[in-house]
């Protein structure tokens, strides 16, 4: 191995967006077969990018594979770190259940009003309503605590993932610190848009509270140390 001549060469663009370039450039030619390919390789060299996953989702719907469609839309619930992202794959799953055979006019109801909570102005949040209210007008009626515990059963989660607010807010935590308070203020927006301002709000505190704890713990380690230190200054001193 310490032989071998080739060489490592850092490309100046990172290769997930290079696989994400060339699917988009099969799609233009209508290859959704290399496009999907491509764009697989994407996911793997970032599979925290929630776009790639919606994106990927689309074709295989356009392949006529609903089910990966579904587990890709799936996918981004525990991963998408801005509420916009979260309301699309809450569409997608929607539209999954509104197929008719997966048909689920209370889950598909319960995921259309959980993406108007994210993304209330979005294209697709938009399409799934009209098309829920036009073909199923009684749907309306059914309560919250009904269409989400049906999702429920069907193993959607009914908000997107709080380990990932936790991120964004210290994160945004961090940002402060270091005085760049736009981007603090950035981070803390998409957590506030993705899980909910009551929610946000008790994250920040738990995170104020957890690092007010961590700075305790390190100043009374330094002392401690600085006393010892003392004591055996001291007892030097004394011999």
């Amino acid at each position: 191995m310490e032989k071998d001549p080739r060489e490592l060469v850092q490309v100046e663009v990172p290769f997930d967006r290079l696989y994400s370039d060339m699917a988009f450039a099969y799609i233009r030619q209508q290859d959704y077969v290399s496009a999907r390919n491509a764009l697989m390789q994407a996911v793997r060299w970032d599979p925290m990018n929630c776009n790639y996953r919606l994106d990927l989702a689309e074709l295989f719907r356009a392949l006529e594979d609903k089910q990966e469609w579904a587990s890709l839309s799936f996918s981004v619930l525990e991963r998408a770190s801005d509420g916009k992202c979260a309301a699309r794959a809450y569409t997608n799953l929607g539209q999954y259940f509104l197929e008719p055979e997966t048909e689920n006019i209370s889950a598909a109801v319960g995921c259309a009003r959980l993406a108007l909570r994210l993304a209330p102005n979005d294209a697709h949040t938009t399409r799934l309503l009209n098309k829920i209210h036009t073909t199923y007008p009684d749907a309306a009626d059914e309560s919250d605590d009904h269409v989400m515990g049906e999702l429920a059963l069907q193993g959607v989660p009914t908000s997107p993932s709080a380990e990932i607010a936790i991120c964004l807010i210290m994160c945004a935590t961090d940002a402060a610190s270091d005085g760049d308070k736009q981007e603090a203020t950035r981070l803390t927006v998409r957590a506030r848009d993705l899980v909910g301002e009551e929610a946000c709000a008790a994250i920040i505190k738990l995170v104020r509270e957890s690092d007010a704890e961590l700075n305790a713990e390190r100043k009374a380690k330094r002392e401690a140390a600085g006393s010892n230190a003392d004591g055996a200054k001291e007892a030097g001193d004394a011999q």
